[in-house]
């Protein structure tokens, strides 16, 4: 449960700017009124699930490594996680 934690806390650290800051984060992009007034809106509605997302992610182990199988051991791989599967790509 300690990286259920440490998630949380990043991840409400991101909601916190999301929250406070988007309407400077989409001025960084464009200077349309209505692009960064949709923008805004927009990015407050999805860093406000945030906190949320980090923990689901960690509920749902997203963020752990699978061991390195026993029978590849000169090789290297590199370790790629999507939503979806956690697998092994040789490199």
């Amino acid at each position: 449960m300690i990286t259920a934690k440490y998630n949380a806390i990043f991840m409400g650290a991101v909601m916190i700017i999301f929250l406070c800051f988007s309407n400077h984060i989409i001025r960084i992009f464009t200077q349309d009124a209505a692009v960064v007034k949709y923008g805004t809106q927009a990015l407050q509605v999805f860093g406000s699930a945030y906190i949320f997302y980090g923990i689901g992610m960690v509920m749902t182990r997203h963020l752990t490594v699978p061991a390195i199988p026993k029978h590849l051991p000169d090789k290297l791989y590199l370790f790629l996680a999507d939503p979806n599967t956690i697998g092994l790509v040789p490199v």
